[in-house]
């Protein structure tokens, strides 16, 4: 649950406390990503989830009816945008201020930025209720967690090497039992 639920929330108050017209969230298939979208639903005015052409496939199996777009098919946006950094990526977030004249960033990837548009970070603090909350609502299914691969105990150094040498499509899992 940790680094994943709870940064998607800390992320959903920060966008509920500063409205705008568009709302642009880089790596949108990142497992904060897809929990993130989750949380602010399919039709969330503005919502333009932003992932590479390689992860579009992916991002359409796990979110279904969700919007989702490549930088290369970015529009310009008129009004105020808010863009979500969960990629950490400068060049990126250079193209998109490029599209985006009113923008402003928050970035849970990057603490500081040379870019000159308003910046914030955003991390998340712990909270014992909010988990709790958190569990029962993935209990209840009404939030789905991804999950890439589960390997046993015994296999824990297959799994530390699986989780450095591919592309992250959702959280691995020791079982422990």
């Amino acid at each position: 649950m940790t680094a994943g639920p709870g940064v998607a929330l800390a992320l959903t108050e920060f966008i509920k406390q500063n409205p705008s017209d568009h709302l642009v969230i880089t790596g949108a298939n990142s497992v904060i990503g897809l929990i993130l979208c989750q949380l602010l639903g399919s039709t969330y005015p503005g919502l333009t989830p932003i992932v590479s052409p390689d992860s579009q496939a992916y991002f359409n199996q796990s979110l279904p009816g969700y919007p989702v777009y490549s930088i290369e098919h970015l529009q310009l946006f008129h009004g105020r945008t808010l863009i979500i950094d969960i990629a950490g990526s400068e060049p990126l977030l250079q193209q998109l201020i490029a599209a985006v004249p009113r923008a402003s960033i928050a970035s849970i990837a990057l603490q500081t930025s040379n870019l000159n548009v308003p910046f914030t970070f955003v991390h998340e603090d712990f909270n014992h209720q909010i988990y709790c909350h958190l569990i029962k609502t993935v209990a209840s299914h009404k939030l789905w967690l991804p999950i890439g691969r589960i390997f046993s105990f015994a296999e824990t150094k297959k799994a530390q090497h699986y989780a450095k040498d591919h592309h992250s499509r959702g959280r691995v899992l020791v079982n422990l039992n």
